[in-house]
């Protein structure tokens, strides 16, 4: 049996130990995605957070303006993320660990695009807009996904392509991908994660003879020790 792992190129900016950790379990492929939606997302083995917003659809590959020239629909680099090496050098180091990197290419999903094009999405028989729903009826739909896989393929560490949103996007396909059940975080972890440290709490707590860095820090303490009851 071929195990694959489903990475982000986000998950080793700022962890040191990410890329040895993956290493460690040994899959024979690791999927690392190379354009992706918008998305909330669970980090629970991550040293400075653990929860992350993708906001936007973005192309986490290098962008090639040759490539898409003459297209209509064409991704974006991402702009709320500062690091345009970190998909190709954590292909380099798993390659270079003997570990497959395939390219993780979401094709029909993307809400950046969706938006700016409205007119290219889904409509169901009320005429209700699915913006993130590429139809791929659309000939400039099908180019575009045609030119993403062709994009993916051609950096050197990549083995293959793993394809999502291939094909019509339905009902129950949402817009935003909320994917923090991953994390199987316990009931005391939710809660945790759920108490406020914005200023104007802060505020609060302290006038009420609380200290907030020492809360907040017993809080990032507990979050994951699986504990079944608050102290």
């Amino acid at each position: 049996m071929k195990i694959t792992g489903y990475a982000f190129p986000w998950d080793f900016v700022g962890d040191d130990a990410a890329l040895e950790r993956l290493i460690r379990w040994r899959p024979d492929t690791v999927a690392l995605a190379a354009n992706y939606h918008a998305a909330r997302l669970a980090t629970p083995l991550h040293p400075h957070r653990r929860i992350l917003e993708i906001p936007e659809s973005a192309l986490y590959l290098p962008l090639r303006d040759e490539a898409w020239e003459g297209h209509l629909l064409r991704p974006r680099a991402p702009e709320w993320f500062e690091h345009p090496e970190a998909w190709s050098e954590t292909a380099s180091a798993l390659y270079a660990e003997g570990i497959a990197t395939d390219a993780w290419v979401v094709l029909c999903h993307d809400d950046t695009l969706g938006y700016r094009f409205p007119q290219f999405c889904t409509r169901n028989a009320f005429g209700d807009l699915y913006p993130h729903a590429l139809c791929p009826a659309w000939p400039d739909v099908r180019r575009y996904a045609r030119t993403l896989v062709e994009e993916a393929l051609r950096v050197d560490s990549v083995r293959g392509v793993v394809l999502e949103a291939a094909g019509p996007i339905g009902v129950e396909h949402s817009t935003l991908h909320d994917k923090i059940e991953f994390a199987t975080w316990s009931p005391v972890d939710l809660a945790l994660l759920s108490l406020c440290f914005c200023d104007a709490c802060r505020e609060r707590m302290t006038g009420a003879g609380l200290d907030p860095e020492d809360l907040s820090s017993r809080v990032r303490a507990g979050v994951g020790r699986g504990v079944d009851h608050l102290e």
